[in-house]
């Protein structure tokens, strides 16, 4: 059985975009858990 080299795949990046995207979702993640917690929590 031949073997072959790995090639990457011929797919862009934009490194700024994705940066951004992980910390909105950063933030989507603690209002998610803010809410949750908001729900759980009892109120006086």
């Amino acid at each position: 059985m031949a073997r072959t080299t790995a090639q990457k795949p011929d797919i862009s990046e934009d490194r700024a975009f994705q940066e951004r995207f992980w910390t909105v979702e950063r933030v989507a993640w603690v209002a998610f858990a803010l809410l949750i917690i908001g729900a759980i929590v009892p109120k006086q």
